[in-house]
């Protein structure tokens, strides 16, 4: 394979690997953002020689020198400080972790302690780094193009969820809302107009990542490739795809996130199950049979453990495990000088104000890490979270295994090296509540280092 083709498609690994970092900051603490922010890292020290000639404008180089040093700058929060420092800087923060099963540690990340969030600059570098490669890059696979264009939408739907958190610290803004009481002028947007906000937001970002992949069936990104002359020609290039499937599963998902959030779960888990199985099997073809087989089976398996978020039982072991209402006026106290974990958006009131409400929550989710990733996914999103662990280290595996080129290799190992540190430093809380954000992240990882094997490669 000639030099220039292995730039391409370092350049479209690239691409996803950049995108990557603004996904999670629209819902998530640092955490997210210091992982992929590492994975970043590593891409960036891999294509450099690319990325110094591929930005066409003065001073290039000094911009990827940027982009490259503000996630070093994000990697700093991993950092341990000791216990009584923590205390020193945040005096309201310590009552509150002792109820956490993390805070047995007597050393915290700096991520616990306030600084600056460097999510908002990431976002801007890495949007316009992304443009600019976009542009310049030499047309090739449409798939690989029609991805590119889905993340593109996502990237900027998760940029427009951040700012939106930032102006209404009364709220989760994209998984959830919980009204209340609040004496700025936007506090009136609460209850079912929110929930038709948020859905309305999320059928819109399906729509346009379906019909980015759908342009891309119909040859509109490709120069060689026929173009549709009319409407139903672009949006329905020949017949019903994998991707008509999922994105139909998707909308049915928004409109269920309105009237029952259960339902929203486990609709929007068999829609990723379907996008996935689409994705995998047009870029693994000789593998199509085994991964119908286990993506089937794993669908079955997230469906029925879903159906045990609304079981009786289930509703009795979560209500057994609440604290006394008693204790409330204590936890109130307790919780509202608590800043959130270095998010700049306000305190833990301000942001989480359903357990200001309701706090025994709090605590029933604290006491057991079960409740506290089934509380508002159930056991159905662990297992979509658990089964895109494993997918994602199968194809890490497969990358790295097969294909000989040594930039491939290096991906693969670097980025497994990174879900490993990822699991291992925030699996206690954040890739356990925030499912919808871990197991996109780890689908378009696995898909960018599936660009890169032999096969990818030769086609």
């Amino acid at each position: 394979m000639t030099g220039s083709r292995q730039n391409i498609f370092r350049l479209r690994i690239l691409q996803g690997l950049i995108l990557l970092v603004p996904l999670p900051f629209g819902s998530a603490p640092e955490p997210f953002v210091t992982i992929f922010s590492l994975v970043l890292v590593i891409w960036i020290a891999l294509a450099w020689p690319d990325i110094e000639g591929l930005i066409p404008l003065p001073g290039g180089r000094w911009l990827a020198r940027l982009v490259m040093l503000l996630p070093v700058v994000a990697l700093v929060q991993l950092i341990p400080l000791p216990r009584g420092l923590v205390g020193a800087i945040h005096p309201g923060a310590l009552p509150l972790l002792d109820s956490l099963p993390m805070a047995a540690s007597d050393w915290l990340p700096l991520s616990l302690a306030p600084g600056i969030t460097f999510g908002v600059a990431l976002h801007l570098l890495a949007l316009t780094l992304f443009f600019i490669t976009f542009l310049r890059l030499p047309v090739g696979r449409l798939e690989a193009r029609g991805i590119s264009f889905a993340l593109l939408v996502s990237a900027g739907v998760q940029v427009l969820i951040g700012a939106t958190r930032m102006l209404m610290p009364n709220g989760k803004f994209f998984l959830f809302f919980y009204p209340v009481d609040n004496p700025m002028p936007w506090a009136a947007l609460t209850g079912t107009f929110v929930d038709a906000a948020q859905a309305a937001l999320f059928i819109g970002m399906a729509l346009l990542a379906g019909l980015g992949m759908w342009a891309a069936e119909a040859g509109l990104f490709s120069s060689r490739g026929p173009r549709p002359s009319t409407l139903k020609q672009w949006l329905f290039p020949g017949s019903i795809t994998g991707s008509h499937l999922a994105l139909i599963a998707v909308c049915v998902a928004g409109f269920a996130l309105v009237r029952n959030k259960n339902l929203f779960w486990l609709m929007t888990g068999a829609g990723t199950v379907a996008l996935l199985l689409w994705l995998f099997t047009r870029f693994a073809p000789d593998y199509r049979r085994r991964l119908s087989w286990i993506f089937l089976v794993a669908m079955l398996m997230a469906m029925a453990m879903g159906i045990t978020r609304t079981h009786p039982r289930f509703q009795e072991q979560r209500t057994g495990d609440t604290v006394s209402m008693d204790t409330t006026p204590a936890i109130k106290n307790m919780i509202r000088d608590f800043p959130v974990l270095g998010t700049g958006f306000g305190t833990f009131s301000q942001v989480n104000p359903v357990y200001i409400d309701y706090p025994e929550l709090h605590l029933s989710h604290a006491r057991n890490e079960w409740l506290e990733a089934t509380a508002e996914g159930g056991l159905f999103s662990l297992a979509l979270l658990v089964s895109a662990l494993l997918l994602y280290l199968w194809g890490m595996w497969h990358g790295w295994s097969n294909c000989p080129d040594r930039w491939a290799r290096g991906a693969a190992a670097g980025m497994l090296a990174a879900a490993m540190l990822f699991w291992g430093t925030c699996f206690f809380h954040y890739p356990l509540r925030v499912p919808g954000l871990v197991f996109p992240g780890l689908l378009l990882m696995a898909l960018a280092a599936r660009l890169v094997t032999c096969k990818g490669e030769k086609r």
